[in-house]
């Protein structure tokens, strides 16, 4: 079976207009998570500034970061 790799977005996209992300967006990555994807946050961040309750899901093991 192939692979199944989402990439995702931090700013404007995972975090919200308060820069935090919301419980349904971190419930949202533990059920495809859960599915077998391969979850890799996308950031011109460093891996530090990938937001903490995602990084605490211990579900990442891979990240695009400081611009590529």
């Amino acid at each position: 079976m192939k692979p199944k790799i989402i990439a995702f977005d931090i700013d404007g996209t995972t975090i919200n207009n308060y820069r935090k992300v919301d419980r349904s967006t971190l419930n949202a990555l533990i059920d495809l998570s859960k599915r077998g994807y391969i979850l890799v946050p996308t950031t011109g961040r460093s891996l530090d500034g990938i937001p903490k309750p995602i990084r605490d899901l211990n579900i990442c093991d891979y990240a695009i970061s400081s611009n590529g």
